[in-house]
């Protein structure tokens, strides 16, 4: 099984199958890889490059097939540098409730106001722009990043938040997800860091794709208790800083664990999502299509922005926003497979990999997750005013009057 966090890019842009198949050589020249001819790197690689290349072929002539795989940058990468990419980890909650947030229980949604296709794809300059987080495993960072940027530009105006700084700057104590920066944390963590010292744009601090020192201006005294975000209920986070007032943002969300009905209707009537999700079994290879590769028993291992839902020839599906960069998958983001209400609902099982999905300090061995990929399970939405001249103060937050309804 390949990696979770692996990036993946397209080897033609025009998503037309090969005429013949890639020789090893024509892959280094389309990808500028310079490995010495003679050496034992050379013949590491290209043993990787012919074993990954069999699974592409092997993969797309399977009759009945979703989705279509390609050769991409990491055709030829090691299983350990594909791991080293991951950059989610789960928030371990302990075995009891937390306390110090708001916590409510769901409520009833009516599911048939929303419309069968919607997606924020496009609507946006967070959903055009997509980016690429190279060989740090930041997508935590990423997925957080581009949430805050369309909701800012959703709520207030358009902002391009420092993703250099997320990386470099929030606190991860409680090692959830690695030690923080590129070997990973969570979105809680990088909303709570937003939330009560700012962010920079990413023009000022653009992104390098390693660790930085953190200037002392920007760090955090009093990180967040990740423990608070406990049991299935809503949790609210409220930010009473001046800081976070300045960017119009007065907190953040972690939407009940496992519950279909807040993710649609937040997605719809509030913005994109930061999800956390199982990327394995061929998302490095994705191409296009319908990935419906997600088995019920997995390990949460990435952190993407959800955008929307639609449907194609009868396949459901949700749609994501990568970190992979715009030549990946359909121009950055992939479609995964998404069952009628209540299957979904019930396609769960346990991530029984601690070591992997969870990351936290103490915690539960196992933990119960639902949806596609686990998409349901571990949701965060921030949360802004409405400014005068945004979009939401154009467009109106009913859901009934929401264009495409």
């Amino acid at each position: 099984m390949l990696s979770d966090d692996s990036t993946s890019f397209l080897m033609t842009r025009g998503r037309q199958s090969m005429p013949q198949r890639m020789r090893f050589h024509e892959y280094l020249d389309r990808f500028g890889r310079s490995y010495h001819g003679s050496s034992p790197e050379y013949d590491m690689r290209q043993a990787l490059f012919e074993s990954r290349l069999a699974e592409i072929e092997r993969h797309n002539a399977a009759p009945g097939r979703s989705w279509k795989a390609a050769v991409n940058h990491l055709t030829d990468r090691t299983e350990r540098e594909l791991r080293q990419l991951r950059g989610y980890r789960r928030n371990v909650r302990p075995e009891s409730s937390g306390a110090g947030l708001v916590g409510t229980s769901a409520i009833a949604f009516d599911l048939s106001k929303l419309p069968s296709d919607f997606s924020w794809k496009g609507v946006l300059r967070a959903t055009t722009d997509v980016q690429d987080q190279a060989q740090c495993g930041s997508c935590w960072a990423f997925s957080s990043a581009t949430v805050l940027r369309a909701h800012s530009e959703l709520f207030q105006r358009e902002r391009h938040f420092s993703v250099q700084q997320i990386v470099s700057c929030t606190p991860n104590p409680q090692e959830c997800g690695g030690e923080g920066g590129c070997t990973g944390a969570t979105a809680e963590l990088a909303m709570d860091y937003v939330s009560k010292a700012g962010c920079m744009e990413e023009k000022d601090w653009p992104y390098q794709a390693t660790e930085l020192k953190c200037p002392s201006s920007m760090r955090l005294q009093a990180p967040m208790d990740v423990s608070s975000f406990a049991g299935p209920s809503l949790h609210q986070m409220v930010s009473l800083g001046t800081t976070a007032a300045s960017l119009g943002m007065t907190g953040f969300e972690k939407l009940p664990e496992n519950q279909l009905e807040p993710i649609l209707f937040s997605l719809f009537s509030s913005g994109p999502l930061a999800v956390s999700i199982a990327a394995g079994d061929g998302w490095n290879m994705y191409d296009t299509g319908v990935y419906d590769t997600c088995q019920k028993d997995i390990v949460i291992d990435h952190a993407v922005m959800l955008v929307g839902w639609g449907e194609e020839n009868e396949s459901k599906y949700w749609q994501i926003q990568n970190s992979w960069g715009p030549t990946w998958g359909e121009a950055g983001f992939i479609r995964v497979v998404r069952r009628e209400h209540q299957t979904e609902r019930g396609h769960c099982g346990w991530d029984t990999n601690p070591s992997i999905g969870s990351g936290c300090k103490g915690g539960p061995s196992s933990v119960w997750i639902c949806g596609s990929c686990g998409i349901l399970y571990d949701v965060v939405m921030p949360t802004f005013s409405v400014a005068q001249g945004s979009w939401w103060a154009e467009h109106g937050r009913n859901v009934t009057q929401f264009p495409g309804a």
